[in-house]
Parts: structure tokens; sequence; C-alpha cells
């Protein structure tokens, strides 16, 4: 298991963006070019960035979600803020039943990622250490 990513979660991903280069960070374009994934299911716009080594993950509503989105619930809540760090894991199936045997929720099951090559993820809580994403190597 390693780190992929922390997740932030902003309201505007093109200013937060604009603000992380002139923090040295440098976007990671997609396939087939550009920045920014729309995710249809989630209703949310990612971005990744990354600098010596660290990647964060920029999470925006989508503008068709109308606030009904998860992401746009977090903003309302704490603001613009780093909320979930990811995890990458190589035996995606049996790990996650280990960790919610042991005191880990999932409380979004695996689901294809399309800013992340259409990997599964799913999202787990634990109340020790907040919400913990868990990406399919």
């Amino acid at each position: 298991m390693k780190i992929h990513h922390i997740g932030y979660a902003v309201k505007d991903i093109e200013k937060a963006k604009t603000i992380f280069e002139k923090l040295g960070f440098m976007s990671e374009s997609k396939r087939g070019g550009g920045y920014i994934t729309f995710d249809p299911v989630r209703q949310i716009n990612i971005c990744f960035l990354h600098r010596d080594g660290y990647r964060i993950e920029l999470v925006s509503p989508a503008p068709s979600s109308a606030g009904t989105d998860a992401v746009s619930r977090i903003i309302k809540k704490i603001g613009n803020s780093p909320y979930h760090i990811c995890y990458e894991i190589n035996d995606f199936d049996n790990t996650l039943e280990e960790l919610t045997q042991s005191g880990f929720t999932m409380f979004l099951p695996p689901m294809e990622a399309p800013a992340l090559g259409d990997r599964r993820v799913a999202f787990c809580m634990n109340p020790s250490i907040g919400i913990v994403e868990f990406l399919e190597e």
C-alpha cells in the first residue's frame, strides 16, 4: 500500500490550479489532452497536479450537480480544504475486506474512476483518521 495522492475539495478548480502552480506544482495531462476530467457518476471535476514526487487531486463540484454532490457538502461544511488521502493497493478486493473488518466503514463502494484510467476506487471512513480513498493498483 502506498500513498497515491491527497484530495482537496475546492469551489473553483481553475483558481485552485493556478495557485498550486504558483507553488511549483505542475498539472498532469489526461489521455486526449487537457487537465480536468469530468466524473459523470459523482458529478465532479478532477485535476491532478504533482511536485517533487507528491501528487494532489483538486476536486470541485460540476456545475450540473447543483450542489447535490458530496464535494459541495464538504466545501459548505469546512471550505476549501484537503479532505482525504488516497492509498493505492494491489490486492484491492481482499485488502478492502480486511480493512472493513478492522474498523473502516465503506461509504462509497468500488466503482470506476474516469480520472484514474477507470481503475476502481472505494471510499471509507475511519473515526480516528477521517476519509480514506483506496485505489486499485
